[in-house]
Formats: structure tokens, C-alpha cells, sequence
């Protein structure tokens, strides 16, 4: 084949490496975008406890206008075959796990009346009845609380590309979630009374429950990217590094933007 007919193929296909970065892009966008929603919505029930001891917004209306709607909408993304909703997916599961862990240390105190249950008055705010409700309760405890924040936990490490030691970074975040607790019930107007009241029994069991929680979800998050990759990324790039290399046909492979010649 003589060389001038072979320059109209590889000119063709310059036009389709140029739009190999916008649509790139905006798939990043989109896994961004999707990360920060799912992040979100993650945290939003464990926030939405304070903001209604605050006064900002009532637990009942945050549960119907927010966190149920935007729950049925993420679980459904959840299932989505992307590095966002996988990671997410695992930080879920992962957050389970763990705050079964919370509850095993928990129960006894529970059971000999050292700290008082108010996860199914909890459950009495949610409804709005006033009434206690264990099921709702521990419903949002499991799958909002402690799952919501797994995933939060999750994304975050997904983001930052943190793939290692994950059961010591997940016990800095227990404490970073716990010291939010605190400072809930040490400022939030009648605090303690709707939760618990603040003892060195409380104190210390509420710490070593969250350092339980925190080292478990990271321990988990941690088997579970070495076996199946869930941590794969990060895919949130807002400035993907694409610059393909083109090989010219009678010359040798150079970079777009290489010049040529004395100049």
C-alpha cells in the first residue's frame, strides 16, 4: 500500500482520541458527583440527631422530608457497577458488622441497668408518636447509623486512595464520631436528659464502644478491598490524566504536544 492512502484512517481517528477527553471528564464528574451524594446521604442520619436536639430541624420531619427519600434513592445506586457505589455497597456491610460489634459490648451495660436504652425512644422520635418504638429505633441505629456512616467511612478512604492500616484510621474515626457525641450531649439543650446522662461509666463504655466500632468497620473495609478490590481508585480525579500518544505512521511515537524541528 503506498504510504498517502494510509494518512486518511489515522486522521479519521484523531477525532475520536480528541473526544476521548471530555467524555472522560465527564464520567469523572459523574463518579464525583455520585461520591458526594452517597457521602452525604450516609451522614445525614446520624446528623439529623443533633440538629433536632439543637432545635434546627425536628427528627420526625428530617426522617420523612430527607433521610427516607434520599435513603430509597441511594440504595438503588448502591447496585450500580462503579467504583463509588462498590466502595460504598462495602461500607455499608462493613458498618453492620461493626455496630453489631458496638451493641455485643453495649448490651450488658444495658441489661444491669448501667446505661439506660434510649435508641427505642429514639425510635418514638422518628415516628413522631412520642411513643417508644425499638424497631425504628434500631433500624436507623443499624442501617442509618451505622451503616450510613461506613459508607461515609468508605468514600472517604476511596477518595484519598487509602487502602492500608484502615483499622487504625477507622479508630480515629470512631473517636472523631464519638467526640461529636460528646459535644452533643454536653451542648445540645436537654442532651442528656432525651439521651443519657454523662458518668464515668458512660463515658468510658460510649469511647470503648465507638474504638469497637471504628476498628471493626476499618478491619472489615480492609479484607474486604484485599479480596475483591472494593477500594479500587480513586476514581474522584477532578483532572484525569489523559494525554494519549500518538504514532505516526512513517515516524516514531511522540506526544502531542512535542515540537519538531531546530525551532
Amino acid at each position: 500500500m503506498r504510504p498517502g492512502l494510509a494518512r486518511p484512517a489515522v486522521a479519521a481517528q484523531r477525532p475520536a482520541r480528541v473526544r476521548q477527553r471530555p467524555r472522560a471528564l465527564r464520567t469523572t464528574v459523574l463518579q464525583a458527583a455520585l461520591g458526594y451524594c452517597l457521602f452525604g446521604i450516609g451522614a445525614l442520619p446520624v446528623l439529623a440527631i443533633p440538629l433536632s436536639l439543637f432545635g434546627v430541624i425536628g427528627l420526625h420531619t428530617a426522617a420523612d422530608v430527607l433521610v427516607f427519600p434520599l435513603w430509597g434513592l441511594a440504595l438503588p445506586l448502591l447496585c450500580l457497577r462503579t467504583p463509588v457505589s462498590r466502595a460504598a455497597a462495602a461500607g455499608l456491610i462493613g458498618g453492620l458488622i461493626a455496630v453489631t460489634a458496638y451493641d455485643m459490648l453495649r448490651l450488658p451495660f444495658i441489661l444491669y441497668g448501667g446505661w439506660p436504652d434510649f435508641i427505642p425512644r429514639l425510635g418514638g422520635w422518628i415516628t413522631g408518636s412520642g411513643h417508644r418504638n425499638a424497631l425504628v429505633g434500631y433500624l436507623w441505629r443499624y442501617i442509618g447509623d451505622g451503616g450510613g456512616i461506613g459508607m461515609a467511612f468508605a468514600l472517604f478512604c476511596l477518595t484519598l486512595g487509602l487502602r492500608r492500616r484502615l483499622t487504625l484510621l477507622g479508630l480515629g474515626y470512631g473517636v472523631f464520631v464519638w467526640s461529636g457525641l460528646i459535644g452533643t450531649l454536653l451542648f445540645a439543650p436537654h442532651g442528656q436528659p432525651l439521651l443519657f446522662h454523662l458518668t464515668p461509666a458512660t463515658l468510658a463504655v460510649s469511647l470503648a464502644g465507638h474504638l469497637v466500632y471504628g476498628s471493626v468497620l476499618g478491619w472489615t473495609l480492609e479484607r474486604l478491598d484485599r479480596k475483591y478490590g472494593v477500594l479500587d481508585g480513586p476514581p474522584i480525579r477532578l483532572r484525569p490524566r489523559l494525554r494519549p500518544r500518538l504514532r505516526r505512521p512513517d515516524g516514531p511515537e511522540r506526544h502531542p504536544r512535542q515540537r519538531t524541528g531546530a525551532g
